[in-house]
């Protein structure tokens, strides 16, 4: 197969590349390869509106699962409510959305074994040759960036009754301080989710 540019690896990042390229360039021949069987995984990225330029929200607006108007941040002693919108971007909803956008320049399932700048090589034996290669399975163990982590656990939850929430907590430090700096969040879905 021969393309413009591949794609290794179907996160947000790569993700977000072919969207926003299949859109503003069309005539580029662009294909994105994933190990998993979706893009973007199963992940849900955040985001205020103040982060980004009006162009750069209207053309991400697809993607949005949930938006609100406002978020709380809770500390000991202090309580705040901050004015400004926070969206969410489901992994679900970016499989779709991404994954309809680009029919058919997607392979999934795909194990790819090398990648060089104008060539990715599968385990099945296939060859991709591309003008440009981007890499977008992460640091290769170190040698290019210097990263550092966060724990970080998130869960669905399906309530009995209604939560209450009229939007989200994205910061309740009021949890107990062990072993690091802790803190919940929680993004209300629905009135029960």
């Amino acid at each position: 197969m021969k393309v413009d540019l591949a794609l290794v690896g179907g996160g947000l990042a790569n993700s977000l590349i072919a969207y926003r390229l299949h859109a503003a360039r069309p005539d580029v021949n662009l294909h994105v390869l994933e190990r998993g069987p979706t893009l973007g995984g199963n992940h849900t990225w955040s985001f205020h509106d103040s982060d980004l330029s009006a162009d750069q929200r209207a053309w991400l607006q697809p993607l949005i699962e949930a938006s609100w108007p406002r978020h709380e941040l809770r500390f000991p002693k202090r309580h705040r409510v901050m004015q400004g919108a926070y969206n969410s971007v489901s992994s679900e909803r970016l499989h779709h959305v991404v994954g309809q956008a680009l029919d058919g320049q997607c392979t999934f399932h795909a194990e790819v074994t090398a990648v060089e700048p104008h060539r990715v090589e599968l385990a099945d034996g296939r060859v991709i040759e591309a003008r440009a290669v981007i890499d977008g399975r992460g640091d290769p163990g170190g040698r290019h960036l210097d990263v550092a982590f966060q724990k970080f656990l998130g869960r669905f939850v399906r309530l009995e009754r209604d939560h209450g929430l009229d939007g989200p907590i994205l910061m309740d430090a009021t949890v107990p301080q062990v072993d690091g700096y802790r803190f919940m969040y929680a993004l209300p879905f629905a009135t029960r989710e």
